[in-house]
């Protein structure tokens, strides 16, 4: 997922975010985090609670239209 920006949302638990500058960032309950494409980063859920995420991926994509897409969302060869 390289070419894409990345958003995440903590529906339940906790999140610890680990860039690859070495800083952190921890993401609770209805909080979120915004990556641009090509960053770098890991993520570890807090033991205490399971982690749910909701993420959502975008960017420019070659392939145009439905059709050419599998029922999964990927480029058909």
């Amino acid at each position: 997922h390289g070419g894409e920006d990345h958003a995440f949302i903590v529906m339940q638990g906790k999140a610890t975010f680990t860039f690859e500058d070495g800083r952190t960032q921890v993401v609770g309950v209805n909080q979120g985090v915004m990556l641009p494409r090509d960053v770098k980063y890991k993520f570890e859920a807090d033991t205490a609670e399971n982690l749910v995420l909701l993420r959502v991926g975008g960017g420019v994509r070659s392939v145009k239209g439905l059709a050419n897409l599998t029922p999964f969302g990927t480029p058909r060869d």
